[in-house]
């Protein structure tokens, strides 16, 4: 996604992860640990059921202003990884976001989110 904004505001949101679920509707809560890690919820109901799935990950070398990438250590297994790319287009600066996550999830879960 393209976000017009200058890149270092598009890096301040994006590298503050305990103000996430203030802008990504399906995380309930961030909380970053003492030794780096950091302790994801998300919450959505579906059909009427509320589910909550939690996990904690681990952050793995940042590239400041291009690169976020995390591993989770434990709850729902899952790695990612998030990408700038600073770019203008038609006189206004802005910064490509790519998001890139790998997860693993019961198939009675994956079904129940695809069909809401």
């Amino acid at each position: 996604v393209r976000v017009e904004a200058s890149p270092a505001q598009v890096w301040r949101v994006w590298s503050d992860l305990e103000q996430m679920p203030k802008w990504q509707a399906w995380i309930h809560s961030v909380h970053v640990q003492p030794d780096g890690s950091s302790k994801w919820t998300l919450k959505k109901s579906v059909l009427g059921v509320p589910l909550s799935f939690s996990w904690t990950a681990q952050e793995l070398p940042r590239e400041e202003g291009r690169l976020i990438q995390w591993e989770a250590t434990s709850g729902v297994k899952n790695r990612g990884r998030v990408e700038f790319e600073e770019e203008e287009e038609g006189g206004r600066e802005g910064v490509r976001v790519t998001m890139t996550i790998e997860y693993s999830l019961p198939s009675v879960i994956v079904f129940l989110f695809r069909s809401t």
